[in-house]
C-alpha cells in the first residue's frame, strides 16, 4: 500500500508542478505583452511628438525665409529708386 500512497503523492505533486508552471509562463506572457504594449504606446507618442515640432520647425524656416524674401524685395526696391533717381538728376544736369 506504501507503494501505491507514495506514486499517488508523487503524481500529485507533479500536476501541482506542472500548473505552477503554466501557471507562471502565462503570467510571463501577459507581462511581456504589457511590456510590448507599452513600449508601442511610447514609441508612438515620440513620433507624434516629433512630427509635431518638426512641422513646428517647418513653419518657422518658411516664415523665417518668406521674412528674409520680403526684406530683401524691400531693399532692392529702394536701392532701385534711388539709384534712378539719381541717375535721373545727373542726367538733368548734363
Amino acid at each position: 500500500m506504501g507503494f501505491a500512497d507514495d506514486m499517488g503523492r508523487l503524481r500529485h505533486e507533479i500536476e501541482e508542478l506542472r500548473s505552477a508552471r503554466i501557471a507562471l509562463k502565462n503570467r510571463l506572457n501577459h507581462y511581456a505583452a504589457d511590456l510590448r504594449r507599452g513600449m508601442n504606446e511610447h514609441r508612438s507618442a515620440m513620433h507624434q511628438h516629433h512630427a509635431a515640432q518638426a512641422a513646428m520647425t517647418r513653419a518657422a524656416l518658411e516664415s523665417f525665409v518668406s521674412n528674409t524674401r520680403s526684406a530683401m524685395r524691400e531693399t532692392m526696391g529702394s536701392f532701385q529708386r534711388e539709384r534712378g533717381a539719381a541717375h535721373r538728376a545727373w542726367m538733368r544736369g548734363h
